[in-house]
């Protein structure tokens, strides 16, 4: 991954704006919440799925993007 985000801005400028690049948000969820936020995120890469074992199906101008989901839960803090 660190050797991709060191190549962007030798990539041509598609591929430089908003289609690649680290996006982090903190949000409050519940754990229903969490679950369905995953969910959704796989849904999204499991349109292109069937791309990875057919390579018939990939568009001539796509290329392999890493997409890299990771959720944490910060630490219980007490009220105050």
């Amino acid at each position: 991954m660190k050797e991709r985000l060191r190549r962007r801005g030798r990539e041509p400028q598609e591929w430089r704006q908003q289609s690649t690049g680290i996006n982090a948000s903190t949000v409050y969820l519940t754990p229903a919440e969490a679950i369905e936020l995953r969910r959704h995120v796989r849904e999204l890469t499991d349109r292109h799925g069937d791309r990875w074992t057919n390579p018939d199906l990939r568009p001539a101008a796509a290329r392999q993007v890493r997409v890299f989901l990771s959720m944490t839960v910060a630490p219980r803090h007490p009220r105050k």
